[in-house]
């Protein structure tokens, strides 16, 4: 080739290169201008002043090697602050959904490598918050059990509605300093809190629906700006104060079919009280658990699947990554999808169910 058409083919490649380069990047951009909502829950201090990490390994029990970490005598390794930090920037969601529950210690620990300088909560939800995609946030939980009776658990109304939910003045001002705590908390940040997410809602709900108006009045005017509220366990009035409420699946469709499906019904109604926002659950402990009976390609192509309904029905998925638990005196990890494997053989290709979350959202990741 000629001098002249070989420094001409040169810049020609060089051009289309950067033109592919320019589009792959606007592709991102756009790909993260979409919700991406990933639950990894990290920490915990409900009912009391002292912040767990949840993402412990129990030592003595049975590690589990596919991912399902809820039966008895098994669970999941744990997870230090460092392996988290590597999911977050590989995943790069637009919101860390419930990534705390109750009271924040910003001055605890949280575990690390081995060999890595300790970082403490406010550090580590820092460096959480810069590996979102722009204009990402970290939304934190609170129970209204702490409000309906003072306990990290309570009667369900459907066994005892008469004891399911009785607030007293102490139990409102102790819910109320929990969310205020956290809202204060939160300012130390670089990018504070705006959202609290209001869990076990759904029996409070019916039962003190008056009682629940002024609560959630009482949260907006701490500096609140987004109040979520969980009713997967049934759609109540949250009185124009909810800006997402969240959904769940049809538990019949997947005993019955093995298939995941909204609860379409739910979905239409919390659209006609004019919530903006919907949010679709696996929900725990029920749900997931007949979720993870499906063979590892279907929970995979239900992921899949229920990524492609969000955009067409207005809906933000939750992806649950891996999801801590406390109870019983002791933390683990009850789901982990880093380490739950499609087959070999499969359309995945024994991809993690991370690595089909991931493709399925950002395409566009090398």
């Amino acid at each position: 080739m000629a001098p002249l058409f070989a420094t001409l083919f040169s810049a020609a490649a060089s051009v289309a290169s950067i033109q592919q380069q320019i589009g792959l990047q606007h592709q991102r951009v756009t790909e993260e201008s979409l919700p991406f909502v990933v639950r990894i829950r990290t920490l915990q201090s409900d009912f009391g002043e002292e912040t767990d990490w949840m993402l412990q390994h129990v030592e003595g029990d049975m590690p589990a090697t596919d991912g399902l970490c809820h039966t008895p005598n098994t669970t999941c390794p744990g997870f230090t602050a460092t392996e988290v930090l590597a999911i977050i920037e590989k995943l790069r969601p637009t919101q860390l959904e419930r990534f705390t529950s109750g009271r924040i210690n910003m001055t605890a620990s949280v575990p690390v490598d081995e060999g890595q300088q300790p970082i403490s909560v406010r550090e580590f939800l820092d460096a959480s918050q810069a590996r979102l995609a722009p204009g990402g946030e970290i939304t934190v939980r609170a129970s209204l059990n702490e409000w309906c009776c003072g306990s990290a658990l309570c009667p369900h109304c459907n066994v005892d509605p008469e004891h399911c939910c009785n607030p007293t003045p102490n139990s409102t001002e102790n819910f109320l300093a929990t969310t205020q705590q956290i809202f204060t908390a939160g300012a130390q940040l670089k990018v504070p809190f705006t959202t609290v997410g209001i869990d076990n809602w759904s029996g409070s709900c019916h039962a003190e629906p008056d009682a629940v108006e002024a609560l959630l009045n009482a949260v907006r005017k701490q500096g609140w700006k987004h109040i979520a509220v969980n009713e997967v366990g049934g759609v109540c009035d949250s009185h124009k104060l909810a800006d997402t409420a969240e959904f769940g699946i049809d538990q019949d469709a997947l005993t019955n079919r093995a298939e995941v499906v909204p609860k379409w019904d739910a979905l239409a109604r919390i659209k006609a009280a004019g919530i903006p926002n919907a949010a679709l659950y696996i929900d725990f402990p029920g749900e997931y658990a007949l979720f993870d009976q499906l063979p590892m390609d279907a929970r995979a192509a239900a992921l899949v699947n229920i990524t492609n309904l969000q955009m067409a029905h207005n809906f933000s998925f939750v992806y649950a990554v891996v999801q801590g638990h406390c109870g019983l005196g002791k933390c683990n990890v009850l789901c982990d999808t880093t380490r739950a494997m499609t087959t070999a053989s499969g359309p995945y290709q024994g991809k993690s169910l991370l690595e089909v979350i991931r493709e399925a959202v950002r395409p566009n990741d090398s």
